[in-house]
């Protein structure tokens, strides 16, 4: 009989795996997801603040107030949905920045 690999995820389950590979997947699927949860709140948060003063600003306070609150509340679900679906790209992107910021900062 080969030989088995277990993981507890965060939840507390035990999951078990024929290969080494399949526990190291599993481990960055869960840790995207929590990412994804992180992304998720913030998306929302940034995305209807965005709109909120986007508003502002280019005059949509005469509008009725249902009107403006739909708005805001579609554009944070919006912006939330999209940086789910990106959150590997952005994660990425944001790992390059900073590597990138490092290795120039430690060579110059």
């Amino acid at each position: 009989m080969g030989q088995r690999f277990s993981w507890r995820r965060d939840d507390g389950t035990i999951e078990y795996y024929d290969t080494k590979e399949e526990v190291d997947a599993a481990r960055s699927a869960e840790f995207f997801e929590h990412l994804a949860s992180f992304f998720a709140l913030a998306g929302f948060v940034i995305g209807g603040l965005l709109t909120y003063m986007g508003m502002q600003f280019f005059g949509g306070t005469d509008w009725p107030k249902l009107v403006r609150f739909s708005v805001v509340v579609a554009a944070a679900l919006g912006s939330a949905v999209v940086s789910v679906l990106l959150t590997r790209v952005i994660y990425w992107l944001f790992a390059t920045v900073v590597t990138i910021g490092i290795y120039t900062a430690s060579v110059s």
